[in-house]
């Protein structure tokens, strides 16, 4: 990581947050909600689509208590 670093810093003349930062494959590595396969494809981290169908799910319950009526009647 060392290298790396210094080589970033050095001759691109970019900070490293070494508490963000790591070296690993890119199969291990997740960024913004994805990861990078071996063969290269895009995919989307199991934790991305847990909170994608956590908050799905909170915005259509189905326990509102109210008929179809009720719904119509509450519209006009």
């Amino acid at each position: 990581m060392r290298s790396v670093s210094s080589f970033i810093e050095g001759k691109l003349k970019l900070k490293v947050n070494t508490e963000k930062s790591k070296v690993c494959l890119s199969r291990e590595a997740k960024f913004l909600g994805y990861g990078i396969e071996i063969d290269g494809t895009l995919t989307i981290s199991g934790i991305s689509i847990k909170r994608f169908k956590d908050k799905i799910h909170r915005l259509t319950q189905r326990n509102r208590g109210r008929s179809i009526a009720q719904h119509r009647l509450f519209e006009s």
